[in-house]
């Protein structure tokens, strides 16, 4: 098994070229293929941490302050970063790409803000790194994921799909 971390885009290019057999993803509605299919498994939060010590902990941040201020997030092209693009309409922010390890030391250890999706870290990493949960004043909404695949696809993949199904209920 070959696993790859790309851009999503890339990902089902490839799923639809059948260089790859499965996608895991959050949903993309922008791509429509007729052989390459989307099956839900659950949602995703996008949340936003800081420090405990920080100015932001126990504030509701509202949009106007996340302005100037920076905010360590994932790679540009990810989901989460277009998201808060969007929500904000892009004023004034100022991103900073990094890896979700090193947006959980940065927001630890120096009065910023990081942007992870909540369920990609382990539980107690918040504890460990002395971070919490900022409450904002703006709904970051969940975001659906699952896998993609090609309908025209290998046995073992369908047997694959079979217990993923299994296990999600789906």
């Amino acid at each position: 098994m070959n696993l790859k971390c790309l851009e999503t885009d890339e990902m089902l290019e490839m799923l639809k070229n059948k260089e790859l057999d499965i996608v895991f993803s959050k949903k993309v509605n922008k791509f429509k293929n007729e052989n390459v299919k989307y099956l839900p498994l659950g949602f995703l939060n996008d949340i936003f941490i800081a420090s405990k010590d920080s100015k932001f902990a126990n504030k509701i941040l509202t949009k106007k302050e996340l302005e100037n201020e920076t905010i360590y997030v994932p790679r540009t092209y990810a989901q989460t970063v277009t998201r808060l693009i969007n929500l904000t309409n892009n004023k004034n922010l100022n991103l900073k790409n990094s890896s979700y390890n090193t947006i959980l030391e940065l927001s630890s250890k120096t009065d910023s803000i990081g942007l992870i999706t909540k369920e990609y870290i382990e539980s107690d990493k918040l504890e460990k790194y002395n971070l919490v949960e900022l409450k904002t004043k703006f709904e970051l909404k969940p975001i659906e994921f699952g896998i993609y695949f090609n309908t025209d696809r290998k046995k073992e993949v369908n047997y694959l799909i079979k217990i993923i199904k299994d296990k999600f209920k789906c």
